[in-house]
């Protein structure tokens, strides 16, 4: 029986990619052992969610560029593994349980949050971005 996939919080997760990004252009360095990126007068980001490491080697034929840029070897998710801590995550450089977002809606005050959307939880609920600014909550 294959074992879980545990998060490599402070050294392999999508919290690490931006500190590194952040140290390839000249930035302050992370921690030793953390994830690392060669030295770059630029850089990209690309997201694609929901494409993981095992669904782009099972299908490297279909998209051969970005299969072969995994000599690095996968990167882990968070927990719980969902398009909201993982964006949080990758945005603050901080694992789940120091950012706070962990799950797709919380309560913020009286309002229930969609995360995903920043709108008040309910059927077209109202935009929430000017009254819970994002930076704020994170």
């Amino acid at each position: 029986m294959d074992r879980p996939v545990v998060p490599e919080y402070g050294r392999r997760s999508l919290a690490e990619v931006l500190p590194a990004a952040i140290a390839a252009l000249g930035g302050p360095a992370g921690s030793p052992g953390i994830l690392t990126l060669p030295r770059s007068r630029a850089v990209a980001l690309l997201l694609i969610d929901g494409l993981g490491h095992e669904l782009l080697r099972a299908h490297a034929a279909d998209a051969p560029f970005l299969s072969g840029l995994t000599d690095a070897g996968p990167l882990t998710a968070g927990f719980p593994s969902s398009t909201v801590v993982s964006l949080a995550s990758l945005g603050t450089g901080l694992p789940p349980g120091a950012h706070g977002l962990v799950g797709t809606s919380l309560r913020v005050g009286r309002d229930v949050l969609d995360a995903l959307h920043w709108r008040k939880l309910a059927p077209r609920g109202r935009d929430l971005r000017k009254t819970l600014i994002p930076e704020d909550v994170q």
